[in-house]
């Protein structure tokens, strides 16, 4: 509970090695963590700049620039992570934006390809068939993502059966399939 003092510390790592990258992305997910994302997206930034390679940097980079709302910017960040490296989080991620830009068949491709990673999350499966539905050209494809999600969040609920936000989804999904 001593945020002035963490982020003091966070801080001093980076006076004592300005060089080192880890330290500016510990600071970024700090600040992420607490809903300052313009310093998230700064410090995430100064990680790209340091490490050019780091697939982190630019999926950290590209989730912040999400949180403010600039997905060009993300979509850019967050497709450059995945040509170093492909993963779970910089795939949703990027679907998001497209989504959030009407772009669905791109938003569609990508949450596929996010959950061939890991095909768990119930959002996903449901964020997968509001990209389909939303799609002209891939609408029937809608009701399967949405049962597929309605499986795993139910399987959800056998962990946590009082889960308001599992159910609220879930009575979305099922609306969705009529």
């Amino acid at each position: 509970g001593k945020m002035d003092e963490a982020e003091a510390t966070y801080r001093a790592a980076i006076s004592a090695r300005p060089n080192y990258w880890e330290n500016y992305n510990a600071l970024g997910g700090y600040y992420f963590a607490r809903g300052k994302y313009p310093q998230a997206a700064e410090m995430f930034t100064r990680v790209t700049d340091l490490a050019p390679d780091s697939f982190r940097g630019y999926s950290n980079l590209g989730a912040a620039r999400l949180q403010l709302g600039r997905d060009d910017d993300a979509i850019k960040a967050l497709t450059r992570s995945i040509e170093i490296r492909p993963t779970y989080s910089a795939f949703s991620n990027l679907a998001t934006a497209h989504f959030r830009l009407r772009q669905y068949d791109d938003a569609a491709y990508n949450y596929s390809q996010a959950l061939a990673l890991d095909d768990k999350d119930y959002l996903v499966w449901g964020n997968l068939g509001d990209s389909y539905y939303y799609s002209i050209i891939n609408r029937s494809k809608a009701a399967s993502a949405y049962e597929r999600a309605i499986s795993t969040a139910t399987k959800n609920l056998e962990v946590n059966p009082r889960d308001a936000s599992v159910h609220g989804d879930l009575a979305g999904y099922y609306s969705m399939t009529g």
